[in-house]
């Protein structure tokens, strides 16, 4: 999770996999990083909690992303939701 640059932890996003709506939901490590085990390739979603956004009186897109199997695993390191602050 970025603000201006800065990783915010503490952030409570949602997992959603966009073919079956299945939804998880988790907490960003201390310095704005997340690690999710047992999630399936397909297509998915990354959002912040409504609830989040409104007490940093931010948004923040929601971030689609497909996940693939590779030669060593499944995972991404390139995922970053950005938030946006409200004017």
């Amino acid at each position: 999770m970025v603000r201006n640059d800065h990783r915010i932890g503490g952030v409570t996003i949602a997992l959603t996999e966009r073919r079956t709506g299945m939804r998880r939901t988790f907490v960003t490590f201390n310095d704005g990083g997340f690690y999710l085990m047992g999630v399936r390739p397909g297509d998915d979603e990354l959002t912040v909690a409504p609830q989040v956004l409104d007490a940093l009186a931010a948004d923040a897109e929601p971030l689609r992303f497909r996940l693939t199997p590779t030669s060593n695993g499944l995972g991404r390191s390139d995922l970053e939701l950005r938030l946006k602050p409200r004017f």
